[in-house]
């Protein structure tokens, strides 16, 4: 795990929830709660399950980049 902490809390949508301490997901300061995961890796996420989305961070390549976007 990177240290993040992710539900889906609408239709299609994955929300950071929470950072857990002393990851790399917390001390990335530009990442913030209530940021949405829009693309794993290459691939395009805003519109997938939520497993689905979890399958593509387990299967995807090390290190593997992740893509948030916020809405304003």
């Amino acid at each position: 795990s990177f240290g993040e902490v992710m539900e889906s809390t609408y239709p299609s949508k994955i929300e950071l929830v929470s950072k857990i301490p002393n990851t790399p997901a917390s001390k990335y300061g530009a990442l913030q709660i209530g940021d949405y995961l829009v693309q794993v890796g290459s691939y395009a996420v805003h519109d997938v399950d939520f497993s689905v989305a979890m399958e593509l961070i387990k299967s995807e390549p090390r290190p593997v980049n992740l893509y948030f976007t916020r809405v304003a």
